[in-house]
């Protein structure tokens, strides 16, 4: 069964990385909120029941016992790289990962946000409502992450008064704005659970192009663009320009909301985008959120406003 996790790769690691995210401190109300994260993003990738429950068990039953950093020195220390690895041990190795992953979000230098938070050397109580705003805070920073595992919570209502699906769409978005692929899986679901037809179809043609964009490719092969939507076919554009031509050429690890911003906005044209996203180091961009040449030019806000 584990040969089926390795299969859907993408799905497990996404639920592995917003379960640790959460926390690594096992209760009756932690097992419940990573189970609905689990639930979901298994539902986004198409996995079938019996997979998501799988995957439930390994991450909350098995996967639980690498929780703090101790845990991981002591993996490593005890492996044996001259044998035969067990099946169970590419999963912990994921664990590992995970949890320098989430570690990595406390690296930021923000007055507002403390390392502590993210510093998994010892368990973490875990409260919803402070794990949330913990998050938030991280993603306020940029990192993709951490405003992916938020936008997932939202949605889900976990650690939020109320669930908050338009916040849950925006955040989805500035993560896909980046170049973050699960994203559209996500967007995708959502957009068909609250009944929104025409998002949810932009973003079913958008799944039959991830190839391409792993790939690298910017622009499409005739072959590909058959069938598919104007928007779908500018929206790839814009996504594999960013990810390639900045995200990767630059290396901007991190979300640039001010530019994502413009990226989604309905006021700007697709080839202005375009223009943008090419002379991206120019920061002509800027004048599109924060105008300084007429307060009363059609496109002039203020962020936070």
């Amino acid at each position: 069964m584990i040969k089926v996790i390795h299969e859907n790769y993408p799905a497990f690691y996404n639920m592995l990385i917003a379960v640790t995210a959460l926390g690594n401190n096992s209760s009756p109300e932690f097992d419940k909120d990573a189970g609905k994260i689990i639930e979901f993003i298994g539902k986004a990738f198409f996995l079938e029941e019996d997979v998501i429950k799988y995957c439930k068990k390994m991450i909350l039953d098995e996967l639980v016992t690498i929780s703090v950093r101790e845990d991981i020195n002591a993996f490593v220390n005890s492996h044996d790289y001259d044998s035969e690895p067990e099946e169970i041990d590419s999963l912990l190795t994921m664990k590992c990962d995970a949890i320098n992953v989430v570690e990595s979000l406390g690296n930021v230098k923000n007055v507002n946000l403390n390392p502590d938070w993210f510093n998994y050397s010892h368990y973490k109580p875990y409260y919803p409502l402070v794990r949330y705003r913990q998050l938030c805070l991280a993603a306020s920073t940029g990192n993709p992450i951490a405003n992916k595992v938020t936008a997932i919570m939202c949605y889900l209502g976990i650690g939020v008064e109320k669930k908050d699906v338009d916040s849950a769409i925006y955040r989805l978005k500035q993560c896909l704005m980046w170049g973050d692929m699960s994203s559209i899986y996500f967007l995708k679901l959502i957009n068909a659970t609250v009944n929104n037809p025409k998002e949810e179809k932009v973003f079913s043609e958008l799944l039959t192009l991830i190839k391409y964009f792993e790939d690298g490719r910017t622009v499409l092969p005739k072959e590909a663009k058959k069938g598919l939507s104007e928007q779908t076919l500018e929206l790839f554009a814009i996504v594999s320009s960013i990810k390639q031509d900045i995200v990767i050429n630059f290396e901007k690890i991190y979300i640039d909301y001010s530019f994502a911003e413009v990226m989604l906005s309905d006021e700007v044209d697709y080839y202005t985008k375009l223009g943008y996203i090419n002379k991206y180091q120019q920061q002509e961009w800027k004048e599109a959120t924060n105008s300084s040449d007429d307060p009363h030019k059609k496109i002039g806000f203020k962020l936070g406003e």
